[in-house]
């Protein structure tokens, strides 16, 4: 059952993992090239199976698919924000 923090939970656990695999980066790429591989592990993990079982994306990243549970995660574009009435101009006289 997955948790509020799970996609937190993951970013820090990978993006940690991240900075003992790589010893050789300096500290600024190891920080950013753990953030960005814990991020996309968590875009890619699916909250509902066990870890390491990630979604795949059969159609350019619109769709994730979990193969394993078959969970459906489908991008939805925010809606356009509404734009205020124009006010009519004054003519100048």
């Amino acid at each position: 059952m997955p948790t509020d923090l799970h996609a937190v939970n993951i970013v820090c656990d990978e993006g940690t993992a991240f900075l003992h695999r790589h010893p050789e980066l300096n500290d600024t790429h190891k920080s950013v090239g753990g953030l960005v591989y814990g991020l996309l592990r968590a875009l890619a993990e699916c909250p509902d199976c066990p870890p390491g079982v990630f979604r795949v994306s059969p159609d350019g990243w619109q769709t994730l698919v979990c193969r394993q549970c078959r969970g459906v995660w489908v991008h939805q574009p925010e809606a356009p924000a509404p734009t205020p009435p124009q006010k009519g101009k004054r003519r100048a006289q």
